[in-house]
């Protein structure tokens, strides 16, 4: 996850903290919980780290004066090395086009530091299994016209400077949206979970995922989570397709 506009710019590194630490976190004190997930494996770290983790979490505007860059960098070495010891670890940071420039060249740092841990001999040897960071965002954009000045050419310049492979997917129309949600769902030929009018109620469904995602995918898949959750939808565990379970949906309002 991450900022959705760019007055947002500590969500990411919270975001990235919170799912580090995992079952570890606690929302009443994220700062406290955090601290304590690094201060298991470097104490001293958790200590620098303290001030930083204070303006990411609890800072209600866009200044990073806070945020000590070196100890923002060693914590997330801590968890992200930690996280990788026994099975290899996948990190996907979204909408990275929101993030500022600061966060940007903190991650190309933090990039160029897990590249020196596990590209010496001595790693090589060990058993750390890796690290995959994936940067997800959109390029060649720009803010409307009469909005505070915004584009992703900071994203792309971030890309340039990591050269690593990059993967450019062309955008959704509306009618890629719409099938992409209903190609989440079961259909008589797919399953026989849903069948005659059911199917007609999940196709209505179908459409006000669609409708409240704006044709995003992400937004979508975040649509169909909530409608898990509220029973209204269930998901065949052999083939993954979902299935309507709740007719009655008028009470059930997926997430903005």
């Amino acid at each position: 996850r991450q900022a959705k506009t760019i007055d947002e710019p500590h969500r990411l590194l919270a975001d990235l903290f919170e799912k580090l630490v995992d079952e570890e976190f606690d929302y009443e004190d994220p700062v406290g919980s955090v601290m304590n997930a690094i201060a298991a494996y470097d104490a001293s770290t958790a200590e620098n780290v303290e001030g930083s983790l204070r303006t990411i979490f609890e800072a209600t505007d866009k200044r990073s004066d806070g945020i000590t860059e070196q100890s923002v960098l060693s914590a997330l070495m801590v968890l992200l090395v930690a996280g990788a010891k026994t099975n290899p670890l996948i990190v996907h940071l979204q909408d990275l086009h929101w993030c500022d420039v600061n966060t940007l060249m903190l991650l190309e740092k933090l990039v160029w530091r897990l590249d020196g841990v596990y590209s010496s001999e001595a790693a090589a040897r060990s058993s750390r299994k890796g690290v995959l960071v994936i940067f997800e965002g959109r390029v060649k954009e720009r803010g409307a016209p009469g909005e505070e000045d915004w584009s992703s050419g900071h994203f792309e310049s971030f890309l340039r400077k990591i050269d690593g492979p990059t993967a450019l997917c062309s955008a959704f129309d509306p009618a890629d949206g719409l099938d992409f949600v209903r190609l989440l769902f079961a259909d008589g030929n797919k399953g026989k979970h849903t069948s005659g009018e059911l199917l007609g109620l999940q196709e209505e469904l179908v459409e006000r995922i669609f409708r409240a995602a704006g044709g995003n995918p992400f937004h979508s898949l975040e649509q169909v989570k909530f409608l898990k959750e509220s029973g209204v939808l269930g998901q065949n565990r052999r083939t993954g397709f979902l299935y309507l379970i709740k007719p009655d949906i008028g009470t059930e309002r997926p997430p903005p």
